[in-house]
């Protein structure tokens, strides 16, 4: 499955991406900002994999032009509540800053909200992380402390 708003695409991930998101992630300008920071092994990525691999997690790729960026992620979905949790990394330095991370988030959020019928999206932030926390509330997220210590939503009805 791809998704394109002809500036980003996303790309479902599959078993061939595995190895180097494992990577991304166990680095440090990464992990860090994750609530799961330990480092991650081979056969842990395979797990990992398999329990997401599913219509109830929709993990993508980011690709920027043909550049392999970042990843973003719609899980846990809910489809009697219509909601799920989101999330997103950029890895390569380069485009971290500017449209390219609202490109990808806009476009992970219209096939959430249009074509699955998602009707709330749940994120968690860890405190640290201000920049997550300006980024998420240019978009329209807002605390929700009912939710839990680190987490923010928006609706369909707020975009």
């Amino acid at each position: 499955m791809k998704l394109s708003n002809g500036v980003i695409t996303l790309k479902r991930v599959t078993f061939d991406d595995i190895e180097m998101i494992r990577n991304w992630r166990n680095d440090l300008k990464i992990s860090r900002y994750m609530f799961f920071r330990d480092y991650i092994t081979k056969e842990m990525q395979i797990k990992w994999f398999e329990r997401i691999n599913n219509q109830f997690n929709y993990f993508f790729i980011i690709l920027y032009k043909t550049n392999k960026i970042g990843l973003c992620e719609l899980k846990n979905i809910d489809y009697h509540h219509y909601t799920a949790e989101a999330g997103m990394f950029i890895y390569d330095d380069k485009y971290r800053n500017g449209i390219v991370p609202y490109a990808s988030i806009l476009l992970l959020m219209d096939f959430a909200f249009y074509r699955i019928k998602i009707k709330k999206i749940i994120i968690k932030i860890l405190d640290e992380n201000k920049r997550a926390i300006r980024f998420n509330k240019s978009l329209g997220y807002i605390k929700d402390d009912k939710l839990c210590k680190h987490c923010y939503y928006i609706t369909k009805k707020k975009i």
